[in-house]
This record gives structure tokens, C-alpha cells and sequence, in this order.
């Protein structure tokens, strides 16, 4: 868990409602030993924000538009996209 991504969604982010909550799902599970990264598949994800996967799908393709995100490796199989969250000033130094 990073504190400190949370901390930023709270701080930064114009979202609201459930694309509001999937970044902050999204922002709970980043890791600050592995670079801000993270893995789950959107079923997952969703699950965690307690929305349907469409909505899931739809909000982490807007995170990788606005910058809240990108793409380190895209999916291989069954492996889900690899992602690093990238807001103002959570980027490792």
C-alpha cells in the first residue's frame, strides 16, 4: 500500500464517483519498494472498487489519458497490463 499515492488522489485528482474510487483502489495497491507499480486484472480491480468491470475497463483508460498512469508492459496471456502510478511528485526520485 502507498500512503503517499493516496494521499495524492485525495490532493490532486478531479474525479468523482466510482472513477474517484477506482483510482484510489488503484492508488491502495501501488507499491513504493517496486518503482509506484502494479498488476490486477480490471475483474480485480473492480471487485476491489465495488464497480462493474466496464466501468473499471473505462476509468483506467482514462487514468493512462490524463497521466495518472502508463503502461510499463502490456498484457501477456493470462498476465495483466503492468501499470506505474505516475502523479505529481509520487514518482520515486
Amino acid at each position: 500500500m502507498s500512503a503517499q499515492a493516496v494521499g495524492r488522489v485525495w490532493e490532486r485528482s478531479t474525479y468523482s464517483g466510482a472513477r474517484l474510487v477506482v483510482l484510489l483502489a488503484v492508488a491502495d495497491v501501488v507499491n513504493d519498494t517496486y518503482d509506484h507499480r502494479f498488476w490486477m486484472t480490471v475483474a480485480e480491480l473492480a471487485k476491489k472498487a465495488r464497480t462493474s468491470e466496464n466501468t473499471a475497463r473505462s476509468a483506467m483508460q482514462a487514468f493512462v489519458e490524463d497521466g495518472w498512469l502508463e503502461v510499463v508492459e502490456g498484457s501477456r496471456g493470462r498476465r495483466p497490463n503492468e501499470y506505474r502510478f505516475t502523479a505529481p511528485d509520487v514518482t520515486p526520485q
